[in-house]
């Protein structure tokens, strides 16, 4: 891992502001100016309070060698709570405003055909080519480009990830791709033939039989009683 160097503002209104700054002088730094400037060869338990008092704020910045990033970048790929669980298949980047996997879990592929709603498929505008009315093409080779690029921080520097499986997500998604609406879905659904067990018929009339034997008796007394 590069040598991480996080800054941060001393004069700022946060209420984490002191603690940050008790945290800061523990360790190795020194201040320039408004700035506190803390330095680490590696991710440890320091860095990860650190950032969890001072990512939000807006003058915080960090570098690996001098290379500015993105202060939320590095914290979720660092200390990704997921790192056990993930099996190397990293789950951050987004097409749009969806994750990948996300996105995946929502297609719905039949026949080597992909349907998506009308707002799952604005997540792939970028990467479409219409062929028809609500049919597009999939143009996996930008689209696997940009996955890359996003994933580029997460490809480098975390520990467990698996480049292979991760990049795989995008060769799962279908060449061809179209439109189901939400409605369409639902029908859909519904005209889906049910297999009941004939056994199930069987005891439903028996429940239904018995509880009409039942009320008949009842209304029969009541009538028999007005008679009187």
């Amino acid at each position: 891992m590069p040598k991480i160097v996080v800054r941060f503002s001393k004069k700022t209104g946060s209420v984490t502001l002191n603690d940050a700054i008790k945290l800061a002088e523990k360790c190795e730094h020194y201040t320039e100016g408004d700035y506190y400037f803390v330095h680490f060869t590696e991710p440890d338990n320091n860095l990860q309070k650190l950032l969890d008092l001072i990512k939000s704020l807006k003058a915080t910045q960090v570098s690996l060698d001098d290379a500015e990033v993105d202060v939320r970048t590095l914290y979720n790929t660092v200390f990704c709570p997921d790192k056990l669980l993930c099996e190397g298949i990293c789950t951050h980047p987004k097409i749009g405003w969806m994750g990948l996997s996300d996105f995946l879990e929502r297609v719905q592929i039949e026949k080597g055909v992909g349907y998506v709603d009308e707002f799952g498929i604005q997540s792939l505008t970028q990467f479409l080519e219409k062929t028809g009315d609500k049919k597009f093409k999939l143009n996996k080779d930008k689209l696997l480009e940009y996955v890359k690029t996003e994933w580029f921080f997460e490809l480098e520097h975390c520990s467990v990830i698996n480049a292979k499986k991760t990049l795989d997500l995008v060769n799962k998604l279908p060449d061809t791709i179209e439109v189901r609406n939400r409605l369409d879905e639902q029908e859909s659904d519904l005209n889906v033939p049910v297999e009941i067990n004939p056994q199930i018929y069987k005891e439903i009339a028996e429940i239904f039989a018995d509880a009409f034997e039942k009320r008949l008796r009842k209304v029969l007394k009541e009538f028999q009683k007005d008679k009187k």
